[in-house]
């Protein structure tokens, strides 16, 4: 008998218990303030939280180039075109370099359209990527030819000229290449993860265009 009596104790103890857990939560539940994550965000806080990111560099490429020059001055006589001797010279270089792509984040723009109570799309609008900086290993340069003649040299602003040149010419190919496309996939793959962080999957969906 008494261990019946125990057993119903317990029982309705433990009754007892799940009730007054149940009243507790319900009281909290009632004076908390209530956050919906379906709540329509203000599309400049999201942009003032992206932009925090700032420069987004989405992509570095590492390359190597040679330059080559082959200069021979001319004077021309009668119409007849002539080398002038002593004035033929040649070079070549080689150096390593990076450019580092990335967009400007305060061009950022974002509009959310509301479909429904529980639908949000997200349309953010980037600014294409740039060349944010081109950086040139100095301790990589190297002359792997040097030929002057009798009355011209090379000196150290001939070879900043050629240099700077062939860092234009890199960037031209560069912007014809597919790394303008790949620094869209980086920035865009970056972004997408910062909003993803602050907006629900289930009612926010995320769209990117360029321009």
């Amino acid at each position: 008998m008494d261990r019946r009596f125990q057993i119903k104790d317990f029982i309705f103890g433990l009754v007892i218990l799940l009730l007054l857990m149940y009243i507790t939560i319900n009281w909290f539940r009632e004076r908390m303030p209530s956050f919906d994550r379906r709540q329509s965000i203000d599309s400049a806080v999201l942009e003032s939280s992206v932009r925090e990111i700032g420069e987004l560099a989405t992509l570095v490429f590492s390359y190597e180039t040679v330059v080559v020059v082959n200069e021979q001055n001319t004077a021309s006589i009668f119409g007849w075109e002539f080398n002038i001797p002593g004035t033929a010279r040649s070079l070549i270089i080689t150096f390593d370099g990076r450019i580092r792509f990335g967009i400007d984040m305060d061009g950022i723009e974002i509009n959310i359209i509301e479909h429904s109570d529980d639908e949000y799309d997200v349309q953010v609008s980037l600014p294409a990527p740039t060349i944010q900086t081109h950086e040139i290993d100095m301790d990589s340069i190297l002359i792997l030819d040097e030929n002057t003649g009798l009355f011209v040299r090379f000196d150290l602003e001939d070879y900043t000229y050629f240099i700077s040149n062939q860092k234009e010419y890199v960037e031209t190919r560069t912007s014809t290449q597919d790394l303008i496309l790949q620094a869209k996939n980086n920035a865009q793959r970056s972004i997408y993860v910062f909003l993803r962080n602050i907006l629900s999957h289930e009612y926010y969906t995320i769209s990117f265009s360029w321009t």
